[in-house]
């Protein structure tokens, strides 16, 4: 029951997240609401924190290292875009989470010093990266939805091409738009 309800949380805080940054980077970059940011940063700290958990208990069942040797020699061998998929998820996951919480802490609190993984964090790749990652990051997770609400497993891979290319639409689209 309990995971059940961790996995509604988390397809809602995922939904919240994905149009909420759609807002502040497509329509409007400055969002006053002091409500929408508690919640948008509570929403943001509960889906990380729950996807990294998952990723962890994933990773315990079996050994962290055996694991990772099974992941990437899935992605080479097999050449599958579900594994693919599944390892971009992840990473982009992961690299949101530290991306959007130094993006939060140093438009709320100023900046927080010299660090050069915060430099890094603030740098115009950085952004442009987590602008990509989220979109990726995003539309699979629609996907992951979709897949999981209707159970229609068998439009995976179709789904999959479409997140890719749409992931691919983004990177050309960013790039134009940022330079």
């Amino acid at each position: 029951m309990l995971g059940y309800l961790l996995w509604i949380i988390q397809l809602l805080t995922g939904l919240f997240i994905f149009i909420g940054l759609y807002i502040h980077l497509f329509i409007n970059p400055i969002i006053d609401s002091f409500l929408f940011n508690i919640l948008f940063i509570v929403f943001l700290v509960f889906h990380g924190i729950n996807g990294l958990a998952g990723i962890l208990v994933e990773s315990l069942k079996g050994g962290i290292a055996r694991k990772i040797m099974l992941l990437f020699k899935d992605l080479l061998m097999s050449r599958n875009t579900g594994h693919l998929l599944f390892f971009l998820h992840r990473v982009t996951g992961i690299f949101l989470s530290l991306y959007l919480i130094q993006h939060v802490l140093t438009n709320s609190l100023g900046p927080l010093g010299d660090s050069p993984i915060i430099e890094l964090l603030n740098s115009e790749v950085s952004k442009s990266l987590a602008i990509i990652s989220a979109g990726l990051h995003g539309l699979n997770g629609l996907r992951l939805i979709f897949i999981d609400l209707t159970g229609l497993t068998h439009l995976q891979r179709r789904l999959g091409y479409i997140v890719l290319l749409s992931s691919i639409c983004l990177l050309i689209y960013t790039g134009v738009w940022r330079h």
